[in-house]
């Protein structure tokens, strides 16, 4: 009885949450209104039934994506946000567009017939999501996992790539190696009573 009431409310919820997330001028508070529409599509998850997908919602976004975004936030400054903002603009045309293709594709989702099939076995949804994704998707499941591992390292080879020389010291080992005693070394002979 109460539960279009409830999906109706954490809907608008999420809604609200999505409207921080692109409102706000404070990035922390951008951060935390995603946390908070993370939330409300959990309690949608769990007004579904699906338990599983909720609780990987909580762990997953909450727990590591938005954390890891509000450590991001809080470690830039203003110079790095101007800085990320100047590099967006040859793209805001992209980005528009796929605005628009991400509009488009909300609209035809409307039109997705309400009445879902149920299934009137026994199965947990764990089960069933593990069922499905290692069987039918499991080729596109690993290609994932090898598209996540390329994307990390590619992070970090940027990071240490992107580090300028000027703040960085590096240290040559074949000039070490290769150096010689009388070119690092001078043997001052120093006079009784007298300094350097």
């Amino acid at each position: 009885m109460f539960q279009p009431f409830l999906a109706y409310g954490f809907s608008s919820l999420i809604l609200i949450g999505a409207l921080g997330v692109i409102l706000f001028h404070k990035p922390v508070y951008s951060v935390l209104s995603l946390i908070f529409a993370f939330l409300n599509a959990s309690a949608l998850y769990i007004l579904l039934g699906a338990e599983f997908v909720a609780l990987s919602t909580v762990i997953i976004y909450v727990g590591a994506v938005s954390v890891l975004l509000l450590f991001v936030v809080m470690t830039l400054t203003q110079a790095d946000e101007r800085f990320a903002l100047s590099k967006l603009t040859p793209y805001r045309y992209w980005i528009f567009g796929m605005g628009i293709l991400f509009a488009a594709e909300l609209i035809l989702l409307l039109q997705v017939p309400q009445s879902m099939p149920t299934s009137k076995s026994n199965i947990s949804n764990i089960k069933s999501i593990g069922m499905v994704l290692y069987t039918q998707y499991g080729l596109i499941f690993q290609c994932c996992a090898v598209l996540l591992l390329v994307a990390m390292v590619s992070a970090v080879i940027v990071t240490f790539q992107s580090r300028s020389v000027k703040y960085v010291k590096r240290q040559n080992p074949t000039d070490q190696i290769n150096r010689k005693p009388e070119d690092v070394l001078q043997m001052v002979k120093v006079k009784r009573g007298e300094g350097i």
